[in-house]
């Protein structure tokens, strides 16, 4: 399979991220060599960036799938080759296979006391995406979502946007619209506008890495991630299995302490 490195970055990059792709273009094979490397400066809107980026892959590459990395992910070659033969053969098999990914660990603190994984499935209401804590090791998995930062995408998939106009990874509203339909049956007219400005305009927002994930599914692909495949975090520390696993230690000590 001919792919290209995807990298949306914000005018640096890390160094570990930095060896990675070193490591990648000293260990090109015949069997292994990645075709394009593309990558785009963005601003804080990362969905803009994201966006362009798709849409040089499609002018610039003839490429069958885009790989996307972020510019602080760290890993072996064989890490990145590994995920593109797996992607490879589930394609050739099933044709409405859309996206693969590893996994990466993300932290919502610069301590890293608790560490969650970058995938995602449904939850029990319409628009609910409840984060992945619990999941069989080294396994292929069908998920709902995941974060750009390690993602195989099929060219067929980002040629469907394409030709649809939009950008994927514009920001989704989480709404629940059998709710708002039910409620605005209750409203007198005159005030159904403000409600819609609250409940709809001013809605929170899906990140634009699930509202990727979100138009994927919806266009009838489906999105998997392979738990053994780990790609590592830069951030104060490397962010990798081995840190999660500590994490989820400590956590489960503290509450059985508690």
């Amino acid at each position: 399979m001919n792919v290209s490195v995807g990298v949306v970055h914000g005018g640096q990059i890390d160094a570990w991220f930095f060896h990675t792709m070193v490591g990648l273009l000293q260990s090109s094979t015949p069997d292994h060599t990645l075709d394009h490397h593309v990558c785009i400066r963005s601003g804080p809107l990362l969905s803009a960036g994201r966006g362009t980026l798709v849409n040089t892959f499609l002018d610039d590459t003839d490429s069958e799938a885009l790989l996307m990395l972020d510019s602080d992910q760290h890993c072996d070659p064989e890490v990145v080759f590994t995920l593109i033969d797996l992607f490879a053969r589930l394609t050739a098999e099933r044709p409405d296979i859309g996206i693969l990914c590893g996994i990466t660990y993300i932290s919502k603190d610069e301590r890293a006391d608790v560490l969650y994984p970058n995938i995602w499935a449904d939850g029990r209401h319409p628009g609910e995406n409840v984060q992945l804590t619990v999941y069989p090791k080294n396994s292929l998995i069908e998920i709902g979502g995941a974060g750009c930062s390690n993602m195989i995408v099929h060219r067929k998939v980002l040629e469907v946007f394409r030709a649809e106009k939009i950008n994927p990874f514009h920001h989704i509203p989480i709404l629940d619209w059998d709710l708002i339909a039910t409620s605005l049956a209750d409203i007198p007219p005159a005030e159904q506008a403000a409600y819609l400005q609250k409940t709809v305009w001013d809605a929170d927002q899906f990140g634009e890495d699930l509202s990727f994930c979100r138009r994927v599914r919806a266009a009838g692909y489906k999105i998997l991630a392979h738990t053994g495949i780990i790609f590592d975090h830069s951030k104060n520390v490397l962010l990798g299995e081995r840190e999660y696993d500590a994490a989820v230690r400590r956590h489960t000590t503290k509450e059985h302490d508690e």
